[in-house]
């Protein structure tokens, strides 16, 4: 990660935001990492790169889950998401899905589950990048905004 922002910076990059599932890693020993030791190790790399490099603003995570898994896979997302967002706030900045619209769950699948963290973080949906003329993925463009939630973008408008 130090070398990804060096030539980022070198390329006059100063901020990074990064979508990630925070998975388990492995080291090349086959030593397990918690998703918790992965944000640890990420926020002290972040910091001893700024602090070399102080033109570096640093990065933020927004987690992001695959729309193409069950609802229940979700729900268990953002339960670690809420963990996750307390524990590391200068960290993780908001929640995502991801995955192709026309083949997935649109986001109303997903409403009820999203519904109950709208008040404690930001989206980030991609929505409209699909052209299917009135289409069920078509609709992610109109129904972002009635969710009432008050911290989201909608990009790929």
């Amino acid at each position: 990660m130090y070398e990804a922002m060096q030539e980022l910076h070198d390329d006059k990059v100063m901020f990074m935001e990064l979508r990630n599932s925070l998975f388990p890693l492995y080291d090349l020993d086959g030593t397990q990492h918690t998703p918790e030791e992965t944000a640890r190790t990420l926020m002290k790399v972040v910091k001893r790169f700024c602090a070399n490099n102080p033109s570096f603003l640093g990065i933020k995570l927004i987690i992001s889950q695959s729309r193409s898994v069950p609802l229940d896979a979700v729900k268990q997302k953002i339960e670690q998401f809420k963990r996750w967002k307390a524990e590391f706030p200068e960290l993780i900045i908001g929640f995502d899905l991801v995955g192709q619209e026309d083949m997935h769950h649109s986001l109303l699948d997903y409403r009820e589950a999203l519904e109950g963290i709208k008040d404690e973080t930001n989206f980030f949906f991609h929505a409209g990048e699909t052209n299917w003329y009135g289409r069920q993925p078509d609709h992610t463009i109109s129904t972002t905004p009635s969710f009432s939630i008050p911290r989201g973008l909608v990009m790929g408008i």
